[in-house]
């Protein structure tokens, strides 16, 4: 008896060794940890996921399905025009689940007065129209009012593509900021009372600019709501330390001028 099963397990063993996936078949993308491990006002200490979307990373913590922020590098030669175009197709994240992890869905905005924001904005993206359509992943998004998603944030994303375009190759990191009782949407999605955008030169002289804008914000100046990248740090509760160039991690306090960015049309 011990020898016939032995040869059954033999021949299960060996059937799963050659089965072949299916053309349906899913990898699973490598999922990262940032170094840092941050704390959020909501939960304990813990590490992000980072999601790997290629375009863009994702740093999303699961338990409030939200991205802490979203990283991608700028290049001066990816926002010239072409014929990609914007097709507004939002979707829950696919790699969320993928993986089993729980995820936005576009319909929980419907009729809660709020914008989906883009943190990595699509129109960065117009070099391709997978990586555009990709930035309408719902992991993506943050509830933003709509005055200033479609106003002085608009601007301000606008002049970061010009500075890409002077500088050539700027690295930008976007988040939302919580309070300690965020306001929810009916699906129990947190509402940020803020939001930050960091853009690092990566070309000699290498600089780095911080901003702070609320959800209030519609006629702001992008001047002014710099900040230094110290009090984005405190208020998001991440440490950026390993995404500043080493020159310039200890002049945190006190922003580069916008006066010393080069900045150029993008047309």
């Amino acid at each position: 008896m011990k020898t016939f099963n032995g040869l059954l397990l033999f021949l299960f063993l060996a059937s799963c060794a050659t089965h072949k996936p299916s053309e349906e078949s899913i990898e699973i993308p490598q999922i990262k940890a940032p170094s840092a491990s941050i704390a959020h006002p909501l939960t304990n200490n813990y590490d992000l996921l980072m999601i790997d979307h290629g375009a863009f990373q994702v740093y999303y913590d699961p338990k409030i399905r939200s991205a802490r922020y979203v990283k991608y590098m700028g290049l001066a030669q990816n926002m010239k025009p072409t014929s990609a175009h914007r097709r507004d197709k939002f979707s829950a994240d696919y790699l969320l689940v993928r993986m089993g992890l729980s995820s936005v869905a576009p319909k929980e905005y419907v009729g809660s007065g709020y914008d989906r924001g883009h943190l990595a904005p699509a129109g960065d993206f117009g070099y391709d129209q997978s990586a555009n359509d990709s930035t309408f992943v719902m992991s993506n998004m943050s509830p933003q009012k709509p005055k200033l998603n479609r106003q002085a944030w608009r601007l301000l994303e606008a002049q970061v593509r010009k500075w890409i375009c002077g500088e050539e190759r700027v690295k930008v990191i976007t988040g939302p900021i919580f309070n300690d009782h965020p306001a929810l949407l009916k699906s129990g999605l947190p509402i940020p009372v803020e939001y930050f955008k960091i853009v690092v030169d990566e070309t000699p002289p290498r600089k780095v600019l911080g901003f702070i804008y609320s959800q209030n914000d519609d006629k702001a100046k992008v001047v002014e709501r710099v900040v230094p990248i110290e009090v984005i740090e405190l208020k998001s509760k991440i440490n950026f330390q390993d995404e500043l160039p080493a020159e310039i991690r200890t002049s945190l306090r006190q922003p580069s001028s916008i006066d010393g960015w080069t900045e150029k049309s993008c047309g």
